[in-house]
């Protein structure tokens, strides 16, 4: 067998993720065999003591015997568990994490070992735990995460053929991990089940490789629908007529983009947040409701509307906003006046000072509205407005630093440095498109 490795342009940063395992071992010689200039990095885990540090010193030897650049990362993968994490996701976690340390944020290839009895597994596994098209077969052949593009080139190349090919080439002392005996591990578990379902039935052998790849295909155009179907989601509230019309194999994978648009990362929603999501659209209830997606997240319903909710708010401290050398900043924007605007409120910029704050309105905040002589409630100001639950929600003020509240989007403006014949600077400030908080 020959692995050939094909770029449309060789990238000037390109590594092999090194285990020393038969398949990282057979694309590191690729590599060489394809005249390639690779570095090797091989992460330390920290799990197996002696035998993970041992495979680590074969690793480096079989670089230097060849002459490839190799590097060595160690994890603390057992201090860094998260609730709810196995060994494998966070080992997973760590991985990516020191590659974008590791690439300094510059365009970076690296090349995995992954191939085709992988991802049959990784396939089974994910059908197992519920995955549709798109997480079940999300392993292909190129994958990128922000700066990182991942590249699997022994996708199509069964275990066997890799190790007959490491044979070939005079290579018989690849590592073995022995946690790959540990079945209480699911991959493990499979790893011994399939030989047997293959032997009773050979088709399946390649049936299960096959729907892999279809799932890719199926999973890839469903994404890209949903992405043609994602404007509306560009601002944080939509209403919730558009997600009734949203075909249901849609809807995980809008729910998959919507918060990453808004800074909240990606999120994966389980069967039961899409359940429970696809109840509260279809819910006739007034009632303001509230669906927790994740420690930091969740979704609010009324009015006919869903809405991004941060569960804690990040501007309960006011945030310095210099509208002079700043005129945009978190939503709001500042320009000079020569006449009153249409929209907008105007002040007098010479009696406004330098910082203003931006915050969000607490319990309690009262402003004094343009033309009148005492302070009102913002709650009465947005009650006698008939504002929304997700209105109050994204309210963000205008107001002089620790003191009065000037303006409130969406309400009114204060009394404080009203435009007058003697204005000699006006300033109009805006609240444009919502940006996430």
């Amino acid at each position: 067998m020959k692995i050939n490795i094909n770029f449309d342009e060789k990238p000037d940063r390109l590594y092999v993720g090194f285990s020393g395992g038969a398949d990282s071992t057979a694309l590191l010689l690729a590599t060489l065999e394809n005249g390639l200039n690779v570095r090797a990095v091989h992460f330390e885990h920290g799990i197996r003591g002696e035998e993970s540090r041992a495979d680590a010193a074969w690793c480096r030897a079989f670089c230097a015997a060849r002459g490839v650049e190799y590097r060595e990362i160690p994890l603390d993968t057992l201090s860094c568990m998260k609730p709810g994490e196995n060994l494998e996701a966070t080992a997973r976690r760590l991985r990516l994490e020191a590659w974008q340390a590791f690439s300094g944020g510059k365009p970076t290839v690296i090349l995995l070992g992954h191939h085709a009895d992988d991802r049959v597994e990784n396939m089974l596994i994910r059908l197992a735990r519920g995955s549709n098209a798109s997480g079940a077969g999300r392993m292909d052949y190129r994958s990128r995460f922000g700066n990182l593009t991942f590249l699997r080139p022994l996708l199509d190349c069964r275990r066997e053929e890799i190790e007959q090919y490491l044979r070939d080439a005079g290579v018989n002392d690849w590592r073995i991990d022995s946690t790959n005996e540990d079945e209480s591990y699911l991959r493990n578990f499979l790893r011994k089940m399939l030989p047997e379902w293959y032997a009773g039935f050979p088709p399946v052998r390649e049936g299960l490789l096959h729907a892999a790849r279809a799932l890719t295909l199926d999973g890839d155009c469903l994404d890209a629908q949903a992405r043609a179907e994602a404007e509306p989601l560009k601002t944080s509230h939509t209403p919730v007529g558009y997600w009734r019309a949203i075909h249901p194999a849609l809807v995980p994978r809008l729910l998959r983009l919507w918060p990453a648009y808004h800074r909240f990362g990606e999120v994966i929603p389980n069967h039961h947040l899409i359940e429970r999501f696809i109840r509260e659209i279809h819910s006739e209830s007034t009632e303001t409701r509230y669906l927790e997606v994740n420690g930091e997240l969740q979704i609010g319903f009324s009015r006919g509307e869903a809405w991004l909710h941060a569960r804690e708010n990040p501007l309960a401290e006011p945030l310095p906003w210099h509208w002079r050398e700043q005129p945009e900043f978190m939503g709001f924007s500042a320009e000079p006046a020569a006449a009153l605007p249409e929209n907008g409120v105007a002040f007098d910029a010479a009696l406004l000072p330098d910082v203003l704050e931006i915050a969000a309105p607490a319990p309690g905040d009262a402003m004094i509205p343009f033309g009148a002589h005492s302070p009102k409630k913002l709650k009465k100001l947005m009650l006698d407005a008939k504002f929304s639950a997700r209105q109050k929600d994204e309210l963000r003020v205008l107001r002089i630093p620790g003191g009065e509240i000037i303006w409130a989007p969406g309400l009114r403006r204060s009394n404080f440095a009203p435009v007058t014949e003697q204005t000699a600077e006006t300033v109009v400030f805006r609240r444009g498109k919502k940006e996430p908080f």
